[in-house]
């Protein structure tokens, strides 16, 4: 046995060193050498000879306050039988361990930090949710913290969560002109409807990258954070998912109509359709096979008397395309109908726009209606200016029609309101009637 373990086990017989250990302990851990100053402010007489029985220069003591210098303490263990011991290797045959300093201790974290990071970013190459995997650890945003906190907690836990948000990013990015309930997208993702709540640790973080990939530097409050979730065709819940509408009809597998829908369409009157609505329905129909989707509700309550005279469907999506929204546009296509749909001429106007061409590309009943260049260029433009952060939206437009309307707006820099061309509209509308008596 070395003279440093013989010392520690003499230490380990006498429970008046336990606390002065401990405090040299803090002191090796902290210095990394011998330095610093033992202080122990309620000591007992026992702790204070014990301290002056190895300290050298010896120092008379008054209790309960006890002070030495850790230097001290060494030399004395030098002077004494177990001379050819060391501090720090006593120490370590005290506690059983290896003294790693506070320096040391911080420097293998960042380590450890840095590979989880660096592992994370390797399984996610060339993914959509790489740049925001990335940007996390090189600004210490985005989620960051989150994300070291629950790091620290369980690394493999914390593994799993980022690769379901990994997965769940890629897939809106890719079907982004879909919507999809946020309930769905976890279960799909993960097999539990609520693992992407906004309240959860997972949907906190689906936020932060879905709002760092989007380029949206504020989303605080639930308005803003709606804002992210859209830009994506995510639904928070259910309530969320409905359409307004009038002079549509719902049937079911065998063809009858939907009671209760069957009577608004007769009436004429507004119905609000949501999914759960939907549910068993398999056909919808308009009377004349016209139907005109609007973004705006003012307007949509400006053409409600014109369709109703002409017998066509009318619907309000009320910014971005909701799943019932989608859902009966699909069945009235399928089921022959023509769909015109009209929005603002803005970035998400014409986002909205542009994700429903990708959706209905080569079909040739799905129109778009008064969006043109020349309905851009011809109406009045607002005074508000739209900020570059939102023109860059425009570049990933498709549509052909629309990139010139994108073109114009983004040299203007102002938008322009689909209000502005209800006259026009209602034009269409009753033409259009006309040439189907």
């Amino acid at each position: 046995m070395s003279d440093s373990e013989k010392l520690a086990a003499f230490f380990k017989a006498d429970k008046s060193f336990d606390r002065i250990m401990k405090e040299l302990l803090k002191k090796f851990e902290k210095y990394g050498e011998v330095k610093g100053t033992v202080t122990i402010n309620n000591a007992s007489i026992n702790e204070c000879e014990a301290a002056n029985s190895i300290i050298n220069p010896k120092s008379a003591f008054d209790p309960p306050f006890l002070r030495f210098k850790v230097a001290d303490f060494e030399r004395g263990i030098k002077g004494s039988r177990y001379k050819e011991s060391e501090l720090k290797n006593v120490l370590e045959a005290y506690f059983n361990t290896v003294i790693v300093t506070n320096k040391d201790k911080k420097l293998m974290k960042e380590q450890a930090k840095k590979e989880f990071f660096n592992s994370i970013i390797c399984a996610h190459i060339g993914s959509s949710s790489e740049k925001w995997l990335k940007a996390m650890p090189d600004e210490c945003k985005y989620g960051y913290i989150i994300v070291i906190r629950e790091f620290e907690y369980s690394d493999l836990n914390t593994r799993n969560m980022l690769d379901n948000i990994c997965k769940a990013v890629d897939s809106r990015i890719e079907y982004y002109y879909e919507p999809v309930q946020l309930a769905v997208l976890s279960a799909k993702i993960t097999g539990n409807s609520h693992y992407f709540d906004s309240n959860t640790v997972a949907g906190k973080l689906l936020i932060h990258a879905l709002a760092y990939l989007a380029d949206i530097k504020e989303y605080k409050n639930a308005e803003e954070i709606k804002a992210v979730y859209a830009e994506y065709s995510i639904e928070p819940d259910s309530i969320s998912c409905a359409a307004v509408a009038i002079g549509i009809r719902l049937l079911y597998g065998d063809r009858r109509e939907h009671p209760a829908f069957n009577a608004f369409a007769d009436l004429g009157d507004i119905c609000l359709i949501s999914s759960s609505n939907l549910n068993g329905i398999e056909y919808a129909d308009s009377d004349n096979k016209r139907v005109y989707i609007v973004e705006n509700q003012m307007v949509f309550s400006a053409l409600v008397d014109v369709a109703k005279e002409c017998r066509s469907s009318l619907m309000c999506t009320s910014g971005q395309l909701k799943t019932a929204g989608l859902k009966l546009i699909d069945m009235l296509i399928q089921n022959g109908c023509d769909v015109f749909y009209a929005g603002d001429f803005d970035p998400e106007g014409l986002q909205i726009a542009d994700k429903l061409f990708q959706r209905y590309e080569n079909n040739e009943l799905f129109h778009i209606w008064r969006m043109s260049y020349q309905d851009y260029i011809r109406i009045e433009k607002s005074e508000d200016e739209i900020s570059e952060q939102r023109l860059k939206r425009l570049n990933n437009i498709r549509m052909p029609l629309l990139v010139q309307t994108a073109d114009a707006i983004k040299s203007v820099k102002r938008p322009a309101y689909q209000e502005l061309l209800i006259k026009e509209m209602i034009e269409d509308m009753k033409s259009a009637a006309l040439m189907t008596v």
